[in-house]
């Protein structure tokens, strides 16, 4: 009776059903031999109630398994908080591609080439039909950027920034090798592709030396000296990067109520001076927030 059950159990079972993987690797390599793209989906699956619900709406779907056969190698990047839940191994190898893509929010799903550009994908909640939608989208600029070097040049960066001006707005951040490309295409820097990237290496590039100016020796004063000398070659759309690296070194030094007040003063100050466009109001926001916090003692 247990092996009749077995074996009805087995015929219940999609013929369709999508395997998840885990290893991108292996997921590009499959993905490039069946002529397919891979779809990554960055999941806190016990934690991240968005992720949980585009799983019951979306992805754990019979519709959608049945969408995926043909197209899409599938590849889960979950992480967790409960500890145990995925080895060790696992869990660091999915921070790493969270950090390698840029993921700052989830659910993000992406659609990558077998050589892992980012074609398309969406962030947050997507029915059934809108994920259709969007990963038919990535899937035919995976097409075009698979054979970029068919096109003559002129139409060639052409079409690469069509593919990237066409992602989903959640997904631009994570096409760095999209940017790229397009920079390395575009020596004149007419589509302002190169110069983004060197304001996002810069950002990148401060942040690192803040944390370790840090830890050093000298503390919040060596931070406040980094600021100083990043104020004289600052790109304007890390001006508010700055700005709270700033706050953060000058409350560290902070003991007294007066201290806490000028610190609340001279922040204020710099935030009315900065350029509205590079200036976004949430964080900004937050910013005041937190500089009414210091002087109130958070009451």
């Amino acid at each position: 009776m247990i092996w009749k059950m077995a074996a009805l159990a087995a015929l219940c079972v999609p013929a369709f059903a999508v395997e998840w993987m885990t290893d991108l690797e292996a997921a590009k390599a499959k993905a490039a031999a069946e002529g397919k793209a891979v779809l990554l989906d960055f999941t806190g699956s016990d934690w991240c109630g968005a992720c949980i619900r585009l799983h019951k709406i979306s992805l754990d779907t019979p519709e959608f398994e049945a969408y995926a056969k043909d197209r899409l190698v599938c590849v889960e990047v979950d992480v967790p908080r409960a500890e145990g839940k995925l080895p060790p191994e696992q869990l660091e190898e999915n921070r790493r591609l969270v950090r390698l893509f840029r993921i700052s929010s989830f659910p993000m799903v992406l659609v990558l080439t077998p050589q892992g550009v980012v074609a398309g994908g969406f962030g947050g909640n997507a029915d059934i039909r809108e994920t259709k939608d969007w990963v038919d989208k990535a899937l035919a600029a995976a097409r075009v950027l698979q054979n970029p070097d068919g096109l003559p040049a002129g139409e060639q960066r052409a079409a690469l920034q069509a593919v990237y001006a066409g992602l989903h707005p959640a997904v631009m951040s994570c096409a760095a090798t999209l940017e790229e490309q397009i920079a390395a295409l575009d020596p004149q820097d007419s589509s302002g592709m190169a110069r983004k990237r060197q304001g996002e290496r810069q950002a990148a590039e401060l942040v690192e030396q803040a944390a370790a100016a840090l830890q050093g020796a000298g503390g919040p004063q060596a931070v406040l000296a980094l600021v100083a000398e990043y104020e004289r070659k600052l790109f304007p759309e890390n001006a508010l990067c700055l700005l709270q690296i700033k706050m953060n070194a000058m409350a560290m030094q902070a003991f007294e109520p007066q201290d806490m007040e000028q610190v609340r003063a001279a922040i204020l100050k710099d935030l009315d001076a900065l350029d509205p466009k590079y200036a976004d109001p949430a964080q900004v926001q937050q910013m005041r927030q937190a500089l009414d916090r210091l002087v109130t003692g958070g009451e």
